[in-house]
């Protein structure tokens, strides 16, 4: 049986009020049945892992001392991003794999407000990045700075900021100028990829983050190994910078009648501590490039037909990121590896207390 659309002329996938509106694909189980059970097996497992991953993460960073500091924000407004998606875009995602694009055909509204929210987590969830990345650049080289500017009262608000930014950024695509919509091909509800206008504000954006990102941690990397190379640096700065009285105060008093050696120790072990956040920063970074395939679609679909499975897989990769970034937290930090074991025996207790009492 084809499949189409039977007027080619201005018809929105999810607006249109064209009563001879026909599908344009048939559900994909129906397709390629094959292809589906791949499909559903990996959205459903990152689904999962992106949600309950970056739940542990939030754990994690409440209930560890060692994780509980004013930079670790941006990780908790990154791990809200990501769950974000991985728990409200991805399991609409996979409705519209499942019931085809009939299902969001009659509930337009949905769709829209779907394809919203995925552009502010998504936006969020990059400059959440270029936030942590600016943060441990600015204390490696402006460490008096870094003391002033990031405190507990003042770090949350900024690392939360880029969500109002995004929130912003929403505004335009919900007016005439831009369409959110069902795209049949890649199945999900997304900006119309059609519009180059619009595709030039998504890549802006995202442009940015990345380069902002991957000059900030190399700025940083750079510096910790200078640093460390130059031991005579560390008796400079450690007398003048209390890094760890920063974060805790009640530590000030004693951290005062420290030698110079003792400073310049405590101040090399932080600066490795530092390094494993760039590490993760750097993992997660590579993993945002999970996004390439779709980009590359986006840039050329005018010139290569890809079809209805590159599209769909290429979506469904990038949705990926928010499990791949708990498996960076747990690869590239030892801190969050401790923390996630520790979240984990702590919920399987809560869950076995619950049980018990209502018995």
């Amino acid at each position: 049986m084809e499949f189409h659309i039977a007027h080619f002329s201005n018809i929105n996938t999810t607006n249109s009020s064209d009563q001879s509106y026909l599908l344009t694909y048939p559900p994909y189980a129906e397709h390629s049945p094959g292809k589906f059970a791949v499909y559903m097996f990996f959205a459903v497992t990152f689904c999962i892992l992106g949600v309950f991953g970056n739940i542990l993460a939030i754990i994690s960073i409440l209930r560890e001392k060692i994780l509980r500091v004013p930079e670790n924000m941006f990780l908790v407004s990154l791990a809200a991003s990501d769950i974000l998606v991985a728990g409200l875009v991805l399991p609409f995602s996979i409705a519209g794999v499942v019931l085809g694009e009939e299902y969001f055909f009659h509930r337009p509204q949905t769709c829209e407000f779907l394809a919203a929210v995925c552009w502010l987590a998504c936006v969020s969830a990059y400059l959440s990045i270029s936030g942590l990345a600016i943060n441990r650049m600015i204390l490696v080289w402006f460490p008096k700075l870094y003391v002033r500017l990031f405190t507990w009262k003042t770090t949350p608000f900024i690392a939360f900021l880029p969500w109002f930014l995004t929130l912003l950024t929403v505004i335009p695509l919900l007016t005439d100028w831009e369409k959110l919509e069902y795209d049949p091909e890649s199945m999900s509800c997304i900006i119309d990829v059609d519009h180059l206008p619009t595709n030039i504000y998504q890549f802006v954006f995202l442009l940015l983050s990345l380069v902002t990102s991957f000059v900030a941690i190399v700025m940083t990397a750079v510096k910790i190994k200078v640093v460390k190379e130059k031991k005579y640096e560390f008796s400079a700065i450690a007398p003048n910078v209390l890094l760890m009285g920063t974060f805790l105060p009640d530590a000030e008093e004693e951290h005062l009648h420290r030698n110079v050696d003792e400073k310049s120790e405590e101040l090399r072990k932080y600066l490795d501590d530092v390094m494993i956040t760039v590490k993760m920063l750097s993992c997660i970074f590579i993993a945002s490039f999970i996004w390439t395939p779709t980009v590359i679609a986006v840039l050329s679909q005018h010139i290569v037909t890809y079809g209805r499975d590159y599209w769909a897989f290429a979506c469904l990769l990038g949705h990926m990121q928010p499990g791949l970034d708990s498996f960076c937290y747990i690869i590239a930090n030892r801190h969050f590896r401790k923390g996630f074991a520790n979240s984990l025996s702590w919920v399987f207790c809560c869950v076995c207390c619950k049980t018990k009492i209502q018995k």
